[in-house]
């Protein structure tokens, strides 16, 4: 009797050291897929020209979508139910989109307000028949800050130049939006 427990003891001691060392593959090889794929995106970005804030979402993406994805398959290497817990993530992430549905949508619009470039840094602009008139100070995710003729400031939230008709007075020393930190 002994002899059939040492036997599973070792066995089991056995299984455990085969699953360490699979989840150190998996952490190790997992890493290096990391530093492929962001190291291949800056080398995207600087043969396209592209600014490095305009990647920066991508980036974190990857970087944590790649710990996500190492930490999910190591768990699931000891026996732990992952697909529930991602069930689970993704009702909540669901429901966070949902509630979070207006700050997307300008952060969509930002992005093609990027692309698409209606109107630059110093660019005066204005919505006809309403009174929003001012130059362009700043694009962020959210917003887009005019300053008045009288000098305050008004942020414009970037969902509005897709509802909106947009007259533009282009300035002489505009700056691309793309390029706007840069500048600063």
């Amino acid at each position: 009797m002994d002899h059939l427990k040492s036997l599973w003891l070792s066995l089991s001691l056995h299984q455990h050291v085969i699953q360490t060392m699979a989840a150190v593959g998996i952490l190790a090889i997992g890493l290096v897929l990391i530093t492929f794929f962001l190291r291949s995106l800056s080398m995207f970005a600087r043969s396209t020209q592209l600014s490095p804030l305009m990647l920066r979402p991508l980036n974190y993406f990857i970087r944590w979508g790649g710990y996500v994805i190492i930490i999910a398959l190591i768990l699931s290497n000891f026996g732990i139910p992952v697909l529930t817990m991602v069930g689970t993530v993704v009702a909540m992430v669901a429901l966070g989109f949902v509630a979070m549905w207006s700050v997307l949508t300008n952060i969509s619009c930002a992005l093609l307000l990027i692309i698409f470039q209606p109107f630059q840094i110093e660019d005066e602009i204005e919505f006809p028949g309403d009174p929003v008139k001012g130059r362009v100070h700043d694009l962020n995710f959210i917003f887009t800050t005019l300053i008045m003729e009288d000098g305050d400031l008004l942020q414009i939230p970037n969902s509005l130049f897709f509802q909106k008709i947009i007259r533009r007075k282009k300035a002489p020393q505009a700056t691309a939006l793309k390029n706007q930190q840069h500048e600063k």
